[in-house]
């Protein structure tokens, strides 16, 4: 229920939005030919675009399917307009202007496509870094909390926050495995099940048991030292929120690490003051 008062309360803000803009530009541009849906639909194109980039699995939000549905269902849903445009398409070929009719057909799809997808990739650039290690020092000794949520890159990422300990001389690795909803990768009345979500879908049904068989491989490689035997956690949601809930004791832990990253980075043994140090992952060691 509360879904669909999203969508609703969406919907009305996009539909006062559409109006307000549609006479902005009839009075900026003249009434004769539609400039202002053209350029309603181009907004509304890059905003789903951004939106869905931007609160997928991998996103920097990921995880908040209230803001996927109020914006993008909601939202866009009241302040795009596929319906006008096909009026007003139909109206200028009725006038005669098969070519301003023509225009108004290829400009909107031209540039709608290509808004969308500076949308998608723009919410893409955004998304944090996925392989991530942390440290950290506790009462009971120096901590490295390694972020996984992907399989392939579990092993990297346990090796890195192996190094930092090492480095740092010596300490505990503490594994937090994150499964995100899927639920937010996916809205049935804004996209099209492709072969590439279906499969994606798919893969997350054995995602927190792929993550579970990369770190007992690892472990079983003997990667304990002074600090004791690696830990394993698994919680569900954004990295922010799951380092929050999960970090040992009173220590600080701070994510660090991203995709792009070329070569680990590692930081000297923390002051006695207990301040948290980090290192990244890196893509391969």
């Amino acid at each position: 229920m509360a879904s669909y008062v999203l969508i609703g309360l969406g919907g009305a803000l996009g539909s006062l939005l559409r109006a307000w803009v549609a006479v902005a530009m009839a009075r900026l541009t003249g009434p004769a030919f539609p400039w202002g849906t053209i350029l309603i639909n181009i907004t509304g194109s890059f905003i789903i675009g951004f939106v869905a980039a931007l609160t997928a699995t991998d996103g920097r939000t990921q995880g908040l399917t209230e803001l996927r549905t109020f914006l993008m269902v909601g939202f866009c849903g009241g302040f795009t307009t596929f319906s006008s445009f096909s009026l007003q398409t139909l109206d200028l070929a009725r006038d005669g202007r098969a070519g301003q009719a023509l225009g108004n057909v290829g400009l909107s799809v031209v540039l709608c496509l290509g808004s969308v997808a500076f949308g998608h990739y723009a919410g893409t650039a955004l998304t944090p870094g996925r392989e991530r290690a942390a440290a950290a020092r506790t009462p009971a000794g120096r901590v490295a909390l390694a972020v996984l949520d992907r399989a392939e890159t579990a092993p990297a990422v346990l090796v890195a926050a192996q190094r930092l300990m090492a480095l740092s001389g010596g300490g505990t690795v503490q594994a937090l495995a994150l499964r995100a909803a899927p639920a937010t990768s996916f809205l049935p009345s804004e996209d099209v099940l492709t072969a590439e979500i279906q499969a994606e879908l798919a893969a997350r049904q054995d995602h927190g048991a792929g993550l579970r068989r990369a770190f007992d491989r690892w472990a079983a490689g003997g990667p304990s030292g002074p600090g004791g035997a690696p830990g394993w956690t698994e919680v569900e949601g954004p990295p922010a929120a799951a380092l929050a809930r999960t970090r040992p004791g009173s220590a600080s832990i701070i994510p660090a690490g991203s995709r792009s990253s070329p070569r680990p980075r590692c930081s000297s043994p923390p002051p006695p003051n207990g301040r948290a140090t980090s290192a990244s992952a890196p893509a391969s060691l």
